[in-house]
């Protein structure tokens, strides 16, 4: 059975604004009673009132009463959005929003900065019951004494929480700022020692391949191969074998020369040798095991990027003084 429509006196009258138990007719601007109380708002005595002043519209209505208001509960549709906007609360007869009304409503007093005791203020509640009926205003105790308290303890939850977050981001970027600085100073250290030991080890050549026996001294081979490599005489200051002496194997020979300038001569003299003397011996630059790792690892890694297919036509370039590998200018490794 579909639920009554509104009575069909309600054509006639209208709620009034300051009082909402009061009523206006429309025919004569007369206000009506409904009753003092809200759960007995009756529209007994507008009919009433119609009766006695206004007879020919009250004949009217009891010929042609209006049609049933529709209902939510008839059509499908109408029922899931009500479904979807209300929920039936715990007290029978009250609906509560879906949206939770009541922080909403604790939100708005906030931000407006209004009393708590809009809550209870007549207009606002009459304007609220127009928009639902059925939703029960929370008191000012519930709003001051239970919502408002939830409303902050949630608030100063995210405020705390988002004041961690930066805190925690500051904290992040120090570390990395400080990490920054250090790497800087340890590179920078790196390059000071790393010249104080290409100082130190400036003037000096590694012969590898060079013979060691008991017919002639290192001293005479070594000076043998230095003069094939260079007309000039060239004073040798130390000659020195490196690693433990072993059957049919040859120490390499570490030679310290006057400069770096007739180091680097006789490093390129050894390279472009054609004697046969020269087949077995490699000359190269003295430098630090762990500098000479590293250009191995570099020059490994453009050797890799050069297979790659998606590199094709592009100039991979190793730059040792850096110690990085780039693509097209790029660096791609360091």
């Amino acid at each position: 059975m579909a639920p009554k429509g509104p009575a069909a006196c309600w054509k006639y009258f209208s709620v009034c604004l300051d009082d909402d138990s009061r009523t206006e007719c429309s025919l004569c601007k007369k206000t009506v009673s409904r009753d003092t109380k809200k759960a007995s708002y009756s529209t007994s005595p507008l009919n009433k009132h119609l009766k006695l002043n206004h007879p020919e519209e009250a004949k009217i209505l009891e010929k042609d009463p209006p049609a049933p208001k529709p209902s939510a509960l008839t059509n499908s549709e109408d029922s899931a959005y009500l479904e979807r906007l209300f929920e039936l609360s715990s007290t029978v007869g009250s609906y509560r929003f879906s949206l939770d009304a009541e922080q909403r409503l604790c939100k708005m007093i906030a931000v407006d900065m209004q009393p708590y005791s809009i809550v209870s203020s007549p207009g606002f509640q009459r304007f609220v019951n127009v928009l639902q009926p059925r939703y029960d205003i929370p008191s000012r105790n519930n709003v001051t004494q239970t919502d408002m308290p939830y409303l902050l303890e949630a608030v100063t939850k995210r405020v705390r929480e988002k004041s961690e977050v930066n805190d925690l981001k500051d904290q992040v970027k120090e570390q990395g700022d400080i990490l920054k600085v250090q790497s800087e100073t340890i590179k920078h250290q790196q390059a000071y020692m790393e010249g104080l030991d290409r100082r130190e080890r400036g003037k000096n050549v590694i012969m590898f391949g060079v013979l060691e026996d008991a017919e002639k001294s290192d001293e005479t081979r070594v000076g043998e191969l230095i003069a094939l490599l260079n007309e000039d005489t060239i004073p040798i200051t130390t000659i020195k074998r490196l690693g433990v002496q072993a059957p049919d194997k040859r120490r390499p020979t570490l030679i310290t020369l006057p400069s770096m300038k007739i180091r680097d001569k006789i490093v390129n003299a050894a390279r472009t040798s054609a004697d046969s003397a020269m087949d077995d011996v490699k000359v190269k630059k003295d430098m630090h095991p762990s500098v000479r790792k590293e250009w191995h690892r570099l020059l490994q890694v453009k050797e890799n990027e050069e297979k790659k297919a998606e590199n094709v036509g592009r100039e991979i370039a190793v730059d040792c003084k850096k110690r990085q590998v780039t693509c097209d200018g790029q660096v791609i490794d360091a």
